[in-house]
């Protein structure tokens, strides 16, 4: 068991480990589809098993977050000191038996457990329990968009530049958008991954929470993945049940559960 840092030349045979089981390895195969391999502040190393063939991905980047893909547990001397080596590790997130084995060596200061689901069913989104349009965003709503993520504890750091530059990138954005134009509730869709479409950044106001908005926007991107022929997938937080049955009314069903392991105080991503 050893780990390999990977570069450009390695990106045919790092896509054939990401086609095995795309729902695992959406996020790394988006980062190499998107930035390539060897970007300023970011690394990406192989996990691979003792004949040499890669068994998981391990993600490094800038900001101390470290991911690790698949692998086996055995890897956890190897990557809690690659993960050590940064000046500032934030978190480790893994799948729970990786995840274990790196508590043991580094002990955090918090865990959070998240659950990758996969939508394995077709099932009508319900309307919104209050009058709202739900429709894909343009750039033009890049500042409603801000003024929304604005108000989340997790995803504030998304300020407007950035959302136009993922909106030009091709990243769909939907949001359920009130009469007054006000911005209650939005998601976004990653397809950098061929055959899935990957929801993240579900966020809907507090004060609009309990009115099918979040249903509504996450509905409207899992049809659109499947008139497309995408698989949708999402990762939850285990500690939010509601979303865990809201996704679950959407057809989606747990695939892996995951371990953020956070070695700083306090919350975000």
């Amino acid at each position: 068991m050893a780990l390999l840092r990977l570069f450009s030349a390695d990106a045919l045979r790092l896509e054939a480990l990401f086609q095995t089981d795309p729902a695992r390895y959406t996020i790394p195969y988006g980062m190499l589809k998107r930035r390539g391999l060897g970007w300023e502040g970011f690394d990406m190393f192989a996990l691979t098993d003792t004949g040499g063939a890669f068994s998981g991905v391990l993600t490094l980047d800038a900001d101390g977050r470290t991911s690790v893909y698949g692998g086996q547990p055995e890897h956890a001397v190897e990557v809690a000191e690659e993960a050590g080596r940064r000046q500032a590790l934030r978190f480790i997130d893994a799948e729970l038996p990786m995840a274990a084995a790196l508590a043991a060596i580094r002990p955090p200061v918090s865990t959070e457990d998240l659950v990758i689901m996969v939508r394995r069913r077709v099932e009508p989104t319900p309307p919104p329990a209050v009058p709202a349009t739900v429709r894909p965003a343009v750039l033009s709503d890049a500042p409603a968009l801000a003024a929304h993520y604005s108000s989340s504890d997790i995803f504030n750091g998304l300020t407007q530049e950035m959302l136009m530059e993922r909106l030009e990138a091709g990243v769909v954005f939907a949001l359920a958008q009130l009469g007054d134009g006000t911005v209650a509730s939005a998601a976004l869709s990653n397809r950098f991954v061929p055959g899935v479409g990957r929801i993240s950044a579900v966020y809907t106001r507090p004060c609009y929470e309990g009115r099918r908005l979040a249903t509504a926007v996450v509905g409207f991107l899992s049809e659109q993945h499947d008139s497309a022929g995408l698989t949708s997938v999402l990762y939850r937080s285990l500690e939010n049940p509601a979303a865990g049955r809201l996704y679950e009314r959407l057809g989606f069903e747990e695939y892996v559960r995951v371990r953020k392991l956070r070695y700083t105080a306090g919350g975000g991503y």
